[in-house]
């Protein structure tokens, strides 16, 4: 059962077990089919934007490489490829899973056609190892490796420069970087020798003819390494800014602070628009988010910087800076935040909340009332009935509900799990952007597709009579 996108368009179909050495990508590993695969596109909605849009440069090599009306789908929606609908979606896994595995039923162990599913992956594989296996995703590799190899093959007179030109706005429209400006090409040219599917001194590539369509071409290894240097810098003149200069971050900077925001705003998007891993404009456009009071844009743009680079310290800053203005300001509805907890005391079937004194909870009369005159008996010394009166305790009922994250904590270790997301929906409810209740969330989500999945697969094990319980 894949549970991401690119698992779903992608590892799920074909059989294919294979690993990672340090030497070279999936150098290790065996044909093994599963008896059934199940997909749900639901679990999409657990994934973050990084790991959704790795899953989409699966999708686009699927629509290039063999099925053009995917392919012209996909350039129709272009950057508005996250607000596609659930019917989308399914049409786009459905198509994506029904080419890859026409190509398997032809060739289950890639040993002619089936290599058509490599486009974008010499190159992709190489940058993907020569990063470490760490910086880059798989499929921010395989959008780079797709730019660099349509290009190569563009040169090579394969590729008409109109499909070239389209997969390279596909691919800004999508978000992704088409460089990895770090990577030396010497480790990526060394990483390339390690393709497996290398012959001799040759690679066999699949090359686009036509959206749709592909060609394989056998390349000398000399040859690739050769055209490098070329291709990176086809890549950058394309339109793929660098990494923000320092002139240009302090003038921005300059004019962020001073409140004048528009153009700085719009300038630093542009910017992201044609290199998504540019860590300066994503700090930047968060600080002015902020300042713009757009509290959620920029809590997300500084936690996909904070993924990216999660030691940089500039990053970390804005970060709690834009935590404690969420704290403190109100949400649209008016009503104030829940207090912070001061401590939680559990006990067996019951919780408890330490919070500090709520100055609002006084009555209006006691909170107006003068002091009393030296000499007249104080409230508390006026008579049995007055004591006894002040004495008693408040009701549950009269109480306010206790909403908060770490609440929701202790239902939820109660086993009351509905009351645990309820609280939190409550919170979201108040302030829709609170970081803390939007962490709960998507990490109980996890557990509760991980419940789902037992629950399936005891089904099944019931159904079918398998014993899950001794090691296969």
């Amino acid at each position: 059962m894949p549970t991401t996108l690119l698992s779903q368009v992608d590892s799920s179909v074909g059989g294919k077990t294979g690993f990672n050495l340090p030497e070279g990508k999936n150098l290790v590993g065996a044909f093994h089919q599963p008896r059934a695969v199940f997909i749900d596109h639901g679990f999409l909605r657990t994934l973050d934007d990084r790991n959704l849009r790795a899953g989409m440069a699966e999708v686009v090599k699927c629509g290039l490489a063999g099925d053009a009306v995917l392919w012209e789908s996909l350039c129709s929606r272009g950057a508005a490829w996250k607000a596609m609908s659930a019917r989308e979606w399914h049409e786009a896994i459905r198509r994506s899973v029904a080419f890859k595995a026409s190509v398997v039923a032809k060739d289950e162990k890639e040993s002619s056609v089936r290599r058509i599913l490599n486009l974008g992956h010499t190159i992709g594989h190489a940058l993907e190892q020569a990063s470490g296996y760490g910086a880059l995703l798989h499929g921010e590799a395989v959008a780079m490796g797709l730019a660099w190899e349509a290009m190569l093959s563009r040169r090579l007179a394969v590729t008409p420069p109109d499909v070239e030109e389209r997969l390279f706005t596909l691919l800004r429209d999508l978000g992704f970087a088409l460089d990895g400006p770090g990577l030396a090409l010497s480790s990526i040219a060394s990483a390339i020798g390690m393709d497996k599917k290398r012959i001799d001194s040759d690679v066999d590539m699949p090359m686009v003819a036509a959206p749709g369509s592909c060609v394989m071409k056998r390349v000398p290894l000399s040859f690739l390494r050769k055209e490098l240097p070329a291709i990176r810098a086809g890549i950058q003149r394309r339109g793929r800014e660098g990494p923000i200069d320092p002139v240009t971050v302090r003038e921005l900077q300059e004019r962020i602070e001073r409140g004048d925001l528009g153009e700085p705003i719009e300038a630093l998007e542009k910017r992201l628009v044609s290199n998504p891993r540019d860590l300066g404009s994503m700090v930047l456009l968060s600080d002015a988010y902020r300042r713009a009071g757009k509290l959620p844009a920029a809590w997300e743009m500084i936690k996909e910087a904070l993924q990216q680079y999660p030691s940089d310290a500039r990053a970390q800053r804005v970060a709690r800076d834009i935590e404690a203005e969420l704290h403190r300001s109100p949400p649209a509805g008016g009503d104030a935040p829940p207090e912070p907890l001061e401590d939680v005391i559990l006990l067996p079937g019951e919780s408890y909340e330490i919070r500090p004194a709520d100055p609002g909870s006084e009555s209006p009369a006691t909170s107006r009332a003068p002091a009393a005159a030296p000499g007249t008996p104080s409230a508390a010394a006026a008579g049995p009935q007055g004591a006894s009166k002040a004495a008693e305790p408040e009701s549950p009922s009269e109480r306010p509900p206790v909403s908060t994250v770490t609440m929701a904590d202790v239902y939820w270790l109660q086993g009351e799990k509905e009351t645990a997301r309820r609280i939190v929906d409550e919170i979201l409810a108040r302030v829709p952007g609170d970081p803390r209740a939007l962490a709960w969330k998507s990490a109980h989500e996890e557990k509760m597709v991980e419940e789902a999945l037992a629950a399936f697969l005891g089904m099944l094990a019931k159904e079918y009579g398998y014993d899950l319980s001794g090691p296969h």
